[in-house]
């Protein structure tokens, strides 16, 4: 399914991914005064990404969590990319940009 191009960038943006989520843990955990915001940070990404799905552009990052969110999703959508390319391969719908 994957090339072996697209195995090596998979594996550098989920780890890219899980720094992310750590950072916005991070910054959580230090805001809210916790010792492990991991529950926190996830309910703000979901929150991120329902807010990137529903707009007509991706919000505006306004401050530093906003921009870790957004970072975070970024990072995500390469990861979609990445797949929806291979599934168009392994189901016909190539075009040359996918090379």
């Amino acid at each position: 399914m994957f090339t072996d191009q697209e195995q090596a960038t998979l594996r550098r943006l989920h780890q890219l991914l899980d720094d992310k989520f750590n950072e916005v843990a991070s910054f959580l955990a230090k805001q809210l005064g916790l010792a492990n915001a991991d529950k926190e940070a996830e309910e703000a990404i979901e929150r991120w990404e329902e807010d990137a799905e529903m707009a007509d552009t991706p919000p505006t990052p306004t401050g530093a969590l906003q921009r870790l969110l957004s970072e975070h999703h970024e990072i995500s959508e390469q990861i979609l990319d990445i797949r929806d390319r291979a599934i168009g391969r392994d189901y016909g719908d190539h075009s040359p940009e996918d090379n």
